[in-house]
């Protein structure tokens, strides 16, 4: 049946999906669709990707396998991404200094909840100094990403994906006695380590630990007063972590965490004692520490849990936790689509040269891979293409998102 959708749920779909609240993993960057046709782009397909624009020879007027930023790399003067917000009191700038086009941020788009629900932003305008001419026939917005230039939208970019051969094990817990049993499909894991905590103070996300050994980024961190899904952003060894969600309250001296392994995501396998062959994750509840499995077990499940699953290397890749690609195949046997980055890092299990999806990419073997902005949507321009040949041509676009 289709999904009804009353105009309160309207509301609060559209502003998640452009980020107005602050609270979605990334805000939005527009980009334009450019080749050097005057053939008219025949427009919007629901089967268009990434990939299927480029082989049909739409692609953004940067290249950015050349690497590098700025106007020297990129022949047509397409901007860098670059926006600043306050945190704290203090400046910072968002971490999309890879990107190139405009940067949407979420508190500009204005939102009318009357009559039809839409958003709009205001206009926007790319400014060219181009090598040669082309043609702009359209745009696309995408969630912004930190993926390093050299990856993305790259052929030969040197991103390879292995399947099935990356490996971490688990502790069986013996805490639930409807977990982990004969018949069951809930795995109730034991966390990689708890620590006590001096304490942390309502709105904060740092919390202090004299002993931080065995805690890594991307770990679930979970405790009273402890933000709801908190990951580690950072470790200052032996002093205190960084979290992604701010405490609910403050954290007292004395109170234990428990740190879960963040890698853990729908699709990775899993083998052990009690645990049929083919099983894997199907969900996963890091606030409990319970796995959900398509399989039932055929025994009590005890001991060490080994998950399997596939890691994509890529170095110096630059990606964040949160960060949302859309992955292609280049001689690897892997179904493309649309994933976020679940475990990545310098401090995490993956390291700064390698990170871990959700859901994980169903692979076989190994091979290269290609790594996208994905498309949130596109639209092509009514008189278009546009034709840019002098420089100070530029293309202007007001944005208008609704929702029936």
């Amino acid at each position: 049946m289709a999904l009804k959708v009353p105009d309160i749920g309207e509301i609060e779909s559209i502003r998640f999906l452009i980020n107005s609240t602050q609270t979605a993993p990334r805000n939005l960057i527009l980009k334009l669709l450019t080749n050097t046709s005057a053939t008219p782009w025949t427009g919007e397909a629901e089967t268009d990707t990434p990939k299927s624009l480029r082989t049909a020879t739409y692609v953004e007027p940067y290249t950015y396998a050349s690497g590098g930023g700025g106007s020297a790399s990129s022949p047509n003067a397409y901007p860098l991404a670059s926006v600043a917000q306050y945190t704290g009191g203090a400046i910072t700038t968002l971490p999309y200094a890879n990107q190139y086009g405009i940067i949407l941020h979420g508190t500009n788009w204005r939102v009318q909840t009357t009559g039809t629900t839409q958003a709009t932003y205001p206009e926007q305008t790319f400014t060219f100094t181009p090598a040669s001419s082309f043609y702009v026939h359209g745009y696309y917005v995408a969630r912004a990403n930190s993926f390093a230039q050299t990856f993305l939208n790259n052929l030969t970019g040197g991103a390879t994906i292995t399947a099935s051969s990356s490996t971490y094990t688990l502790t069986a817990s013996t805490a639930n006695a409807y977990s982990n049993v004969l018949g069951s499909t809930q795995l109730r894991v034991d966390p990689v380590t708890t620590k006590t905590t001096t304490g942390g103070a309502v709105n904060s996300t740092v919390l202090a630990i004299a002993d931080t050994t065995s805690i890594s980024v991307g770990q679930y961190v979970v405790g009273t007063n402890v933000g709801p899904y908190a990951r580690v952003t950072g470790v200052t060894t032996n002093t205190s972590i960084s979290v992604s969600v701010p405490c609910t309250a403050a954290v007292t001296n004395g109170t234990t965490l428990s740190f879960y392994d963040g890698r853990i995501a729908p699709g990775q396998g899993l083998s052990g004692t009690g645990v049929a062959a083919s099983t894997s994750v199907s969900g996963w509840d890091p606030n409990t520490g319970i796995i959900f499995v398509n399989n039932t077990f055929t025994a009590n499940v005890t001991g060490t849990i080994t998950v399997s699953y596939s890691l994509i290397s890529a170095t110096a890749h630059g990606a964040l936790i949160g960060d949302t690609f859309f992955l292609a195949a280049n001689g690897a046997t892997l179904t493309e689509g649309v994933y976020t980055v679940n475990d990545a890092g310098t401090g995490s299990a993956s390291g700064a040269n390698a990170f871990s999806t959700w859901p994980n990419v169903p692979c076989t073997g190994a091979g290269n891979v290609v790594i996208y902005d994905n498309i949130m949507y596109e639209e092509k321009f009514t008189n278009g293409p546009y034709y840019i040949q002098n420089a100070g041509d530029q293309i202007k676009i007001t944005l208008n998102v609704s929702l029936d």
